[in-house]
């Protein structure tokens, strides 16, 4: 009995430590799904936010370019640009006669914005003679938003008409006078219509500007004389591979293979020239002679070749269309 009442004392105790056991891996279980759980709503939080940072950057991103799109489109529609070109062919063009220029009042009226008239522009009431046109051209084109600027490059010719003459006065012969001019016209849009929205203006032209060619930047006084004709030889053999063979073919020939094959025809080098550079390594100026075959027209091309010796061969490094480079 003793035995047996020890046994039942024995399981009696294990029941409770078999529960406990239980409600700590629910309870372990429970912790973890709360974590899991807070875990995964921070991270869904953080990555909402992260998408909404990049699609509000690309909404902004977006709008900008659509600005962008609005204002260069209208500066750059060839509609505003013929507009106000037609427009500034009948503004310089002035006829002679009272009919003509009346028909020309008509017509200018109607590129007018509300509250620009044409009295607002010019007077020409004591002009006595004809204004034409010679040539227009775009200079350029500037602006913004809804309103944009247009300068042309216009060419005129004045005539005045010559006064009555008087019995015994000898006539008098007018010569036109030509003048060179800038005028820029400021026009403004809705998205369908276009106007002048204020008085043109009248600019000189530019000067013309002559910029210095492109020179040899080597001192000539470090020329290599006694490689020269040897060089020279390899050029021509070198420029008539590169006229004949393909790209392919000139990869044995030079480092970035390219080829004119097919387009010209080697003639010759002028201004040839070699200088000194890395241990067996020689720059070459020098302008070349290239025929078109099909039409017989030679053209002088500028190169700058680096060459290096190996082996008793040359080998093209780098070639620069450029005889500055």
């Amino acid at each position: 009995m003793k035995n047996l009442f020890s046994i039942l004392k024995r399981k009696k105790r294990r029941v409770p430590s078999a529960r406990m056991n239980s409600r700590s891996v629910v309870s372990f279980l429970f912790w973890m799904g709360v974590l899991a759980i807070l875990f995964i709503t921070t991270q869904s939080y953080l990555r909402t936010a992260f998408l909404n940072e990049k699609v509000n950057g690309y909404q902004d991103s977006t709008e900008q370019e659509l600005e962008k799109m609005v204002d260069e489109g209208f500066i750059t529609s060839p509609a505003g640009e013929a507009y106000t070109e037609e427009f500034v062919k009948s503004f310089i063009n002035i006829p002679v006669t009272e009919e003509e220029r009346k028909k020309r009042s008509e017509d200018l009226s109607r590129y007018l914005a509300e509250g620009l008239t044409l009295q607002d522009i010019e007077n020409n009431t004591n002009f006595k003679g004809e204004r034409k046109l010679t040539s227009i051209s775009l200079h350029e084109r500037r602006g913004k938003g809804e309103s944009a600027y247009y300068t042309y490059n216009v060419s005129y010719e004045t005539l005045k008409t010559p006064p009555l003459l008087k019995k015994g006065e000898k006539k008098i012969s007018v010569t036109p006078l030509a003048k060179k001019v800038m005028i820029t016209v400021l026009v403004g849009t809705d998205g369908q219509n276009f106007n002048v929205i204020e008085q043109p203006y009248f600019s000189n032209v530019p000067n013309d500007t002559r910029l210095s060619a492109v020179k040899n930047g080597e001192d000539d006084s470090k020329k290599n004389l006694k490689q020269e004709d040897e060089l020279k030889r390899f050029a021509t053999q070198f420029f008539t591979s590169y006229t004949e063979n393909t790209v392919s073919e000139m990869s044995y020939l030079m480092e970035t293979p390219e080829s004119l094959k097919d387009l010209y025809q080697y003639r010759g080098v002028e201004n040839f020239k070699v200088y000194d550079s890395e241990k067996n390594t020689y720059l070459i100026k020098t302008l070349v002679l290239l025929e078109d075959g099909e039409t017989g027209i030679v053209t002088k091309q500028p190169f700058s070749i680096l060459v290096e010796k190996k082996q008793n061969k040359f080998y093209v490094k780098k070639l620069l269309h450029s005889i500055g480079g």
